[in-house]
């Protein structure tokens, strides 16, 4: 699968768990008519949080580019296609 975005290499996160819980809220929204079925959640990254947004399918290049912040506030976000998302 292509990751859209760095993976959780040295990227260090400050961001506590109300504000990735915030963070999450928000980007859950912002997508609901974008790209429904994206799975958001929330990762670990180093000391704090960030937003996970996972996708089952690839997105169109300018949907991508209109749709990708590095941020959502303080909270990292960090996107990848990951095709079909199921619980485990």
């Amino acid at each position: 699968m292509k990751t859209l975005t760095k993976p959780r290499t040295s990227r260090e996160s400050k961001a506590t768990l109300p504000q990735a819980r915030a963070a999450k809220a928000a980007m859950s929204e912002h997508l609901r008519s974008i790209a429904p079925d994206a799975a958001v959640g929330l990762t670990r990254m180093g000391k704090g949080y960030a937003v996970k947004v996972n996708f089952r399918t690839p997105l169109a290049p300018q949907t991508l580019k209109n749709l990708q912040p590095k941020t959502q506030g303080e909270v990292p976000v960090l996107m990848e296609t990951v095709g079909k998302i199921s619980k485990s």
